[in-house]
């Protein structure tokens, strides 16, 4: 079984995933920056971990991020790079093995090879062009169309 197989049954993690394709498809269509979540300016500094360099698990919100289990996760970026930030929600060192296995679930159908990974030890980022992620996408929408019609 694909480490993605396990997430692909669970009803819940897979209306989040499409939640934030369809946001990230709608922006990259448009050609539009999908913009790094920052707190409102009313909101206090604690929430950025400046060890880090980002915000803290917390503060990770938005049409392109969400929740899936213990993993909290976010998209970003311009041009044609996306990078997908996955942090655990209670701010832990991550499960290398089920951190892997959401960020598969979440750039399923975009070949291994094309996406660059960087692990650390609260924190997983993941690079890969917005095309080969909205091409994941239609291929996978196509898929649940066949199988639901």
């Amino acid at each position: 079984m694909r480490p993605a197989d396990r997430l692909s049954s669970d009803n819940e993690a897979c209306r989040e995933r499409e939640r934030v394709w369809s946001a990230l498809a709608a922006y990259i269509e448009e050609n539009r920056k999908v913009p790094f979540p920052r707190p409102p300016d009313d909101s206090p500094r604690a929430s950025f971990d400046p060890t880090r360099g980002f915000p803290s698990p917390g503060a990770l919100t938005g049409p392109f991020g969400g929740v899936i289990g213990e993993y909290r996760f976010v998209f970003e970026g311009e041009d044609d790079l996306l990078h997908l930030l996955l942090m655990r929600t209670d701010g832990a060192a991550l499960e290398r093995e089920s951190a892997l296995e959401v960020a598969e679930f979440l750039t399923e159908g975009v070949p291994k090879s094309l996406k660059w990974l960087r692990l650390g030890p609260t924190s997983l980022s993941l690079y890969l062009g917005h095309d080969l992620l909205l091409q994941a996408i239609g291929a996978q929408n196509s898929v649940e169309e066949r199988n639901n019609g």
